[in-house]
């Protein structure tokens, strides 16, 4: 997703980063959101951003998706483990 396409996915980010648009985040051209998923519950969300506009692939997703799995079980673990 470029995020400064007119979807309502980048209309969102463009509203939660608000000033960060064109200061911390000014480099952003392509991000992409995964929730950390345990069951049926949001642990956090995994997030990446490119200065290339178009960067991620559906690959990329797949990738990250896998990633944002494992770190939901190793939060969960934790929090159990305290």
């Amino acid at each position: 997703m470029s995020c400064w396409s007119s979807t309502a996915l980048a209309e969102e980010y463009r509203r939660v980063n608000g000033e960060l648009m064109e200061t911390t985040l000014d480099y952003v051209r392509s991000w992409m959101g995964v929730p950390m998923m345990l069951k049926e519950r949001v642990v956090g969300w995994l997030t990446l951003a490119s200065a290339e506009q178009d960067h991620y692939t559906t690959h990329h997703g797949d990738l990250a998706l896998a990633i944002a799995s494992q770190a939901a079980v190793a939060i969960e673990n934790a929090r159990l483990y305290e």
